[in-house]
């Protein structure tokens, strides 16, 4: 359906009938102006016969509130020639039938809110280049018929101008096959929320915005994904300034290309008590991923992450980038593979002083090759209280390289990348393969390496506190108060000097 909205200043509301509903984001009001009725206008409502004349001349009579309340058929532009607020209000019984071509198309509006309308993909387009105050989408059923809707038409919201937007909020809302919010062009908004929706099988993005100051995704039950060719998100940024990312639930996100739930970051991001289950892509994929960025804040903390039904589990991970003060604490990863954290960024540009921390979380059921990884540029970085469990390797692929945590990518005295001082300390290794080890090092020379102190830690298996490889001098580390079987290991050996303490 097309809903073009032109220069004049009446406001035009339309809803089903004549009570609001009330929940956390509508609270009981009047209608304003003229109550308009659709089937006054003789709309028929039986999603057979074509309603646009109707709700045209409805839209047309003036100021007031547009009430919509059967099945209304819509196929070409509705053109609306008033300005400020527009509603759209379902109360469970309007269902929008749109064709494949068609939009609500909104343009130069101060206020959006579209309530309780059930409707097929594409929904709304925000069109033009003006500035608008809030859109609002709540207690509303998107549901895309994928044997219908083309792909390229499949978004639940479209933004194609360069519009701000103060305020975008998405409550309570159902989306199944489809993109919920695509900004094609670079839209801003001051603040995102998207809170309580139920999201089933989404194409490619959940939310696509570039610039939003402030991102609220909190409540909201996601249940797998279109596998398509190219790049699989959830969120495309985080908030410029920050993002909360809480008490969510996703699962089940099974692509054939590379995957991520939160994809690039600028700002603070507070990631807490999500779950995620069984999220996997073909490319090298992970929960947080951003190695390219040296500005964000990562706080990590309370979350559970299992990927017990992932069959290829090397693939993925949780964390990829971050260097400027990363707290990842009190979370549960189980049953995860490969570079299940890879902290640092590819960039070397404010490397931060400040300390990132990795502190008090459960390990259980890792396979290899490590559950730490520290490979790019980071600051300095303690690692304490973790608990690792079960940490094995049962097709015995390069366990001599399984590690609580790896220094990898350290290559050469002129320091390609660079590591700040690093403590490990009070860390339990409980049932690990028996050719794990605490530490590994593939990094020849040590280069880049400030500091490592290695304390206080206990492995009741396994044979190794250090397993270095390709390494022609030691780096610069202190052993204090460990209980582990054995020491060190030399792979590829060429400097005895190595096993001296």
């Amino acid at each position: 359906m097309l809903l073009n909205c032109g220069e004049a200043k009446d406001k035009i509301s339309i809803t089903t009938n004549n009570t609001i509903i009330s929940n956390k984001d509508v609270k009981p009001k009047k209608y304003f102006g003229k109550t308009k009725f659709v089937k006054d206008y003789g709309a028929i409502g039986d999603g057979i016969k074509d309603d646009t004349k109707a709700i045209q001349s409805a839209l047309d009579d003036g100021n007031g509130t547009v009430i919509l309340q059967k099945t209304h058929k819509i196929s070409a532009s509705l053109i609306n020639r008033n300005k400020n607020v527009i509603t759209f209000q379902g109360q469970g019984k309007a269902e929008i039938l749109a064709t494949e071509n068609s939009f609500f198309k909104f343009e130069n509006f101060n206020d959006i809110t579209i309530s309780e309308v059930k409707a097929n993909p594409p929904f709304l387009n925000l069109i033009g280049e003006d500035n608008y105050d809030t859109v609002k989408i709540l207690n509303c059923d998107i549901h895309a018929d994928i044997s219908k809707t083309p792909v390229a038409k499949n978004y639940a919201i479209l933004a194609t101008g360069s519009q701000h937007i103060a305020g975008i909020d998405m409550n309570y809302n159902s989306f199944t096959n489809t993109t919920v919010f695509y900004a094609a062009k670079e839209l801003s908004t001051s603040k995102l929320e998207m809170k309580d929706n139920v999201i089933k099988n989404f194409k490619s993005f959940v939310i696509a915005i570039k610039n939003s100051d402030y991102t609220y995704f909190e409540n909201n039950k996601i249940d797998g994904c279109m596998s398509g060719t190219k790049s699989v998100r959830v969120l495309l940024r985080t908030g410029l300034k920050e993002t909360h990312f809480k008490n969510n639930l996703i699962e089940n996100i099974n692509s054939n290309v590379m995957t991520s739930v939160i994809y690039s970051s600028s700002g603070t991001l507070f990631c807490d008590k999500n779950t995620f289950n069984n999220i996997k892509g073909d490319g090298n994929s992970y929960i947080i991923a951003d190695k390219s960025s040296s500005k964000q804040k990562w706080f990590i903390t309370n979350n559970t992450y299992d990927q017990q039904k992932v069959v290829d589990q090397k693939l993925n991970g949780f964390i990829s980038g971050g260097n400027n003060e990363v707290i990842i604490e009190n979370n549960n990863f189980k049953n995860a593979g490969q570079k299940l954290i890879q902290l640092g960024t590819t960039s070397k540009d404010s490397i931060s002083t400040k300390i990132s921390i990795i502190k008090n979380n459960k390990f259980q059921g890792i396979r290899y090759p490590g559950c730490i990884n520290l490979t790019f540029n980071t600051g300095p970085v303690l690692i304490e209280g973790n608990e690792v469990n079960d940490f094995k390797n049962p097709k015995k692929i390069r366990s001599l390289h399984d590690a609580m945590c790896r220094f990898v990518n350290f290559t050469n005295t002129s320091a390609k990348y660079t590591l700040g001082e690093v403590t490990i300390q009070n860390n339990e290794l409980k049932n690990v393969d028996e050719n794990s080890s605490l530490v590994w090092f593939n990094s020849k020379n040590g280069g880049g390496i400030s500091k490592i102190i290695i304390k206080n830690n206990n492995m009741d298996s396994g044979k190794y506190l250090i397993n270095y490889r390709n390494n022609e001098t030691k780096p610069n580390i202190q052993l204090i108060g460990n209980s582990i079987n054995s020491t060190i290991r030399i792979e590829n050996k060429v400097n005895e000097n190595l096993l001296k303490n």
